[in-house]
């Protein structure tokens, strides 16, 4: 439970809109990034992500600012596109993958048919 409590009726608070609000849960923080619940609740805590927290003890949850959550939605996005290898350099890379697999593979038999033949 650390973080949110996880009833369906716990994403209500009474007399709230969090769309109107600026804020939602971190149940609908982690279906706009597509990650559980615990990695939003990681990011609050690492200060990726504003939040309030509301409630204690057990019923103490994290409600996550909306333009924050835009924000960082938006920065993970511009890190993919920058960090994704291009179709040349991924060509590349599998081609070196395969060729270790493949050279590889007559070693093992090279090991191999000595000590069958000492067994």
């Amino acid at each position: 439970m650390d973080g949110e409590v996880y009833s369906e009726a716990s994403a209500n608070v009474p007399g709230e809109d969090f769309a109107k609000s600026g804020w939602t849960t971190t149940k609908q923080a982690a279906k706009v990034l597509g990650v559980s619940r615990r990695s939003v609740q990681g990011y609050v805590r690492r200060g990726l992500l504003e939040a309030k927290v509301e409630g204690e003890g057990v019923n103490k949850r994290f409600i996550v600012s909306i333009d924050s959550l835009n924000a960082f939605s938006e920065r993970r996005r511009n890190e993919a596109r920058t960090d994704a290898p291009s179709a040349e350099t991924s060509a590349k890379e599998e081609n070196a993958a395969n060729f270790a697999t493949n050279t590889g593979e007559p070693l093992r038999h090279a090991i191999d048919r000595p000590e069958a033949v000492v067994a």
